[in-house]
């Protein structure tokens, strides 16, 4: 009986810790709004139901002392809650060359072009549980719905 709570107690804390990520290629143009509350209309990405962002944000200097000495931080001052509203055209860093080397394999050579969100965009999601992980995750369309 010991045996079978244990399993019963391992499962759960298995099934307890895992979540799930989303990740896809328009947070230029989300700007922080998530996708599951977004909606769209010819020009515009806007939020469906109002949510709490930071309306001042302010530099703190932070002094440690010692080595690390002093830096600057950025504190919210002020929070409001209400709807955004950013334009469905961004700019966003692309790689233009990549680099395969012996010691040193990525981007070596980017640019900024223009962009827009379009009504349909690939999504994955990524589950993560502890040590596992269903990485690249299934993909799946996200279609915006139309704002009122």
């Amino acid at each position: 009986m010991k045996s079978v709570i244990l399993a019963a107690a391992l499962l759960a804390t298995g099934v307890a810790s895992a979540y799930t990520s989303s990740y896809h290629d328009y947070d230029g143009a989300l700007r922080g709004i998530t996708i599951d509350n977004a909606c769209v209309t010819a020009e515009t990405v806007q939020t469906i139901t109002p949510v709490r962002h930071c309306a001042k944000l302010v530099p703190v200097t932070v002094n440690k002392g010692g080595e690390q000495g002093s830096y600057t931080d950025w504190v919210c001052q002020q929070w409001e809650v209400s709807n955004l509203s950013y334009p469905r055209a961004f700019e966003k860093t692309v790689c233009t060359e990549m680099s395969s080397g012996e010691h040193y394999t990525g981007c070596v050579k980017s640019e900024v072009v223009s962009a827009f969100l379009p009504d349909t965009i690939k999504v994955a999601y990524v589950t993560d549980s502890g040590e596992h992980s269903n990485f690249p995750g299934v993909s799946k369309n996200h279609t915006f719905p139309t704002c009122n």
